[in-house]
């Protein structure tokens, strides 16, 4: 019984729970789950640590920082790390070590150049930032710092990117942040038993881990990566057709972070940090709900694209509806602990985080949709339809910037989470329609989309 029962998981064709790419997935997504755990414990223990040593102002400021500095992550990344995890992941299956060296020569190359001029102006306009634009004083100089650790985030990504192409999905998702996370975790909860945390102390720790990170993950790829001397001779090349794809992911992130990240900004110079400190606690926590999509996002893109690459639509839609089902049913249960246990979890931050409970609830509402969507965004972009995803991604930025003030206007930090999950629901579920009508992938299994 015992070996038909194996049989039946584990069969490699169509029919089977298990399939081979099903089950390589789930394992490659198992070793990240650890370390995205780990990663999520100290983000949730690092949040905890900065609301009782900061109080929500203090915590709303540092939220503002980092939001400010994704804008410059965002940009100096200029798309081009998806654009080289979707080329090395077909070069590696190809034992072309020649386009794996261009590739991540440029994605290096051209990032870092971007990221440091961007870096360089907001140092330099932080104090007309911080005053004028949002009127915290305070928040000058934890901006500097912040966004001068961005230089070394965004090359990280470049590394972390190529990590993943070439298989190594766990460590590359601890190189996504995680690692960083808790690193800041760490040294803040260092220094708050010498002394209170300041807001500059939280800043400089983040610069700290950043720079680890960067040094961590460059060092890992140039372990890893290993070219083969007999088939690969030649010096890395910049290649400039790179750069169309990569504008067309970078529009798509850009209007996706304004997506997201509007309604802190917006907060910021309608409301009071406080509200900042509010909302962005219930989307940090909202966020658990998706952790197990991104994990899997994050060993699904190298098999999109190889699977797509082949022509191997069917298998690839059998993978991804089998994946959706049990990211969907995870979450329900992820959704159930929050609705129940919300006011007990904000509480960890202190009593005062209790009013972000509805917040959370519509949030985390929205998130849903999103898991019900699938890997959309992945698909698009490793199956060359980065125009798409750019297209969809700008409309839902023009909305987000239309209906963000109105809400908030009308109804403070509420609204911001009406806004948000109205965007995040609203945008996943038309990616999802064309995914279908661009390739023909068939991502939900309760849906045809």
């Amino acid at each position: 019984m015992i070996k038909k029962l194996k049989l039946i998981l584990l069969n490699k064709s169509a029919n089977g729970i298990l399939d081979f790419h099903t089950l390589d997935i789930f394992k490659k997504a198992s070793a990240s789950m650890i370390v995205r755990l780990m990663g999520m414990l100290g983000g949730f223990g690092l949040s905890v640590l900065l609301g009782r040593q900061l109080g929500v102002e203090g915590f709303g400021t540092i939220e503002l920082a980092n939001r400010i500095a994704l804008f410059i992550f965002i940009f100096g990344n200029f798309g081009l790390p998806d654009i080289i995890l979707r080329e090395i992941a077909i070069a590696h299956r190809k034992n072309d070590y020649q386009r794996i060296n261009n590739s991540m020569y440029t994605s290096i190359k051209f990032s870092g150049i971007v990221s440091a001029i961007i870096i360089s102006l907001t140092i330099l306009a932080a104090p007309y930032i911080a005053t004028t634009i949002f009127k915290q004083p305070d928040l000058a100089l934890p901006l500097q710092i912040i966004s001068g650790a961005t230089l070394f985030l965004t090359l990280s990504k470049s590394y972390t990117s190529g990590i993943n192409a070439l298989g190594r999905v766990w460590q590359s998702t601890l190189g996504d942040q995680t690692l960083s996370i808790i690193l800041v975790f760490f040294i803040a909860l260092v220094i708050s038993f010498f002394s209170q945390l300041s807001i500059q102390a939280v800043a400089i720790a983040y610069f700290i881990a950043r720079v680890g990170v960067f040094i961590f993950m460059k060092y890992y790829w140039n372990r890893i990566y290993i070219p083969d001397t007999a088939a690969f001779t030649g010096k890395p090349k910049f290649q400039k057709q790179l750069l169309k794809p990569s504008l067309r992911v970078l529009l798509s992130s850009t209007s996706s972070m304004v997506s997201t990240g509007a309604s802190s900004i917006v907060l910021g110079i309608m409301a009071t940090v406080k509200d900042v400190g509010l909302y962005n606690t219930a989307s940090k926590i909202a966020l658990l709900t998706i952790i197990f999509l991104q994990i899997t996002n994050a060993a699904l893109a190298p098999k999109i694209a190889a699977l797509y690459h082949e022509g191997r639509k069917k298998q690839l839609s059998i993978l991804l509806t089998k994946v959706t089902s049990v990211l969907l049913l995870i979450s329900i249960a992820t959704f159930g602990l929050i609705y129940i246990y919300g006011y007990e979890i904000l509480g960890l931050f202190g009593t005062e985080f209790k009013e972000a409970y509805l917040y959370l609830i519509i949030i985390t509402l929205g998130q849903m949709v999103n898991i019900a969507a699938g890997a959309v965004n992945t698909i698009l972009v490793m199956t060359n339809n980065e125009k798409t995803l750019s297209n969809i991604s700008f409309v839902f930025m023009m909305l987000t910037l239309l209906i963000n003030p109105l809400f908030i206007y009308a109804y403070g930090g509420i609204g911001a989470s009406i806004a948000t999950a109205i965007i995040i629901a609203g945008e996943n579920i038309t990616r999802a329609f064309y995914v279908r009508k661009r390739t023909g992938i068939i991502i939900n299994p309760f849906f045809r989309w």
